[in-house]
């Protein structure tokens, strides 16, 4: 499979995903948060092109694989995000990036285990993504 397909793929699943979190979502601020999730996702492909999300979440999906290969649930549910991206300067009009990862947190902990394990496996489709695409 080709960089290309292997990018497109992956943009397909962080969507299926952020249209899981849409349903589950109920606050005017969740809605909006993941509205503009949605626009910079699509500004970042139309500026850089579709295989720009991989090329910049792909590198933090790698760093977590063995947490993401075992299933890791506490991890996810108390990793504090803001810790884990250190030096990376996040820009002030992408801080809402922080209240949607806690929503996201919070939906997480209230979803049935087959719910659960759907967005595992397709967060370690990511991953295998990720791996295919670095490669």
């Amino acid at each position: 499979m080709d960089k290309k397909q292997i990018a497109l793929d992956f943009n397909q699943i962080i969507n299926k995903l952020i249209t899981t979190i849409e349903r589950k979502s109920r606050e005017d601020l969740e809605l909006a948060n993941l509205d503009r999730l949605q626009k910079r996702i699509s500004l970042l492909k139309q500026i850089d092109g579709v295989e720009a999300l991989i090329e910049n979440a792909a590198p933090v999906i790698l760093k977590y694989s063995d947490q993401i290969l075992n299933n890791d649930e506490t991890f996810f549910t108390t990793m504090d995000v803001r810790k884990e991206t250190g030096d990376i300067k996040i820009k002030q009009n992408d801080e809402y990036i922080f209240a949607l990862i806690d929503s996201v947190k919070k939906h997480y902990t209230s979803l049935k285990e087959a719910e659960k394990k759907n967005i595992f496996i397709e967060v370690n489709k990511l991953l295998n993504l990720s791996a295919q695409y670095a490669l």
